[in-house]
């Protein structure tokens, strides 16, 4: 080889060698190629199980609880869940909610409401007495189970822990409703935490064995049953604590507002879980035929428009006018 090398002269002996190159550049180049192809489907295998590799990007994806739209919900729960005090029906939080889950959904939803004013979890309470019976655990399998939901919404600690129970009991009564749900229907359960109230109302003549303090004690049990069962968990305690214009003047339940801002906690916990909530939406990007139809910004205020007329409710009006 070398010798037929020397006899070359020198252009040969050029082209030889820059084809020997382009070999070597051609093999390295496919070597490159095939390294980027295989560091590529790792990444994408990576995204696909919810997680990535890339340095400062590594992040837990949320698990997806279900993507089926849902048919019925059932909400079981005490006077809130009913819808004190609002000033109409549809606007208490589970029917707020309910209309949010339907418009994501694209689909109509059954609202079967279960709350009952002054309901108790239990009838091992002490001041069982005081409360409007049945009891949850009395009345889940009627109530809830024998409708068979496709979401269900729990909601109790308030009455519970103004009535005296012990932390210990309440939880294992609790516990005994999640098991009969979990085990009897294929549910999704939504768990709410204790709704805050007006310091005021903790000194009643009758169910005063709360507080502030004992309010966060059982805020954490609820929280630790929802973490040890897989439940989702509505903090609409953070979402209410120490704003006391989102509570009615009875000092105890939220008001218009305050259903409004606890419908909102309770649809964002459902949304991070449950991927059902997009099903109405495109399912290409809406990016570009945004941009066509509305430009890139921003308003003008010759251009500004008002999003709706506002009329004033009438009976609120003469409310607020002393007729």
């Amino acid at each position: 080889m070398k010798e037929n090398e020397e006899l070359m002269n020198p252009r040969e002996r050029i082209i030889r060698s820059i084809k020997r190159l382009g070999c070597v550049i051609f093999i390295n180049t496919c070597c490159m190629c095939f390294s980027i192809a295989i560091a590529q489907e790792e990444k994408v295998s990576d995204l696909q199980e919810g997680s990535n590799k890339i340095e400062g990007m590594q992040i837990t994806k949320q698990r997806d609880l279900r993507s089926e739209p849902v048919k019925r919900v059932v909400a079981l729960g005490e006077s809130t869940t009913w819808g004190y005090s609002v000033t109409s029906k549809d606007k208490c939080w589970v029917n707020r909610t309910v209309r949010l889950l339907e418009e994501f959904q694209g689909q109509p939803i059954e609202l079967i409401n279960q709350g009952i004013g002054a309901n108790m979890l239990t009838p091992k309470n002490p001041e069982y007495g005081q409360s409007s019976k049945p009891s949850a655990i009395e009345r889940v399998s009627g109530d809830l189970i024998a409708l068979n939901p496709d979401l269900v919404f729990l909601s109790y600690g308030l009455n519970d822990s103004r009535g005296g129970i012990s932390l210990k009991v309440f939880t294992e009564e609790y516990q005994k409703i999640i098991d009969r749900i979990k085990s009897e229907t294929k549910a999704i359960i939504v768990i709410l935490n204790v709704y805050y109230m007006h310091e005021s109302a903790y000194q009643w003549e009758i169910l005063n064995h709360s507080n502030y303090s004992v309010t966060e004690q059982f805020n954490k049990a609820i929280a630790d049953l929802a973490q040890k069962n897989g439940l989702i968990l509505a903090d609409i305690w953070s979402t209410e604590k120490g704003v006391d214009w989102l509570i009615d003047q009875d000092l105890c339940h939220p008001n218009d507002l305050g259903h409004c801002l606890i419908a909102n906690c309770v649809f964002e916990a459902i949304a991070r879980n449950c991927s059902f909530t997009t099903s109405s939406l495109p399912r290409h990007s809406s990016f570009g035929p945004f941009v066509k139809k509305y430009g890139n910004g921003p308003d003008r205020p010759s251009s500004a428009k008002k999003t709706k007329d506002f009329t004033p409710d009438p009976e609120q009006k003469k409310e607020k006018s002393g007729e």
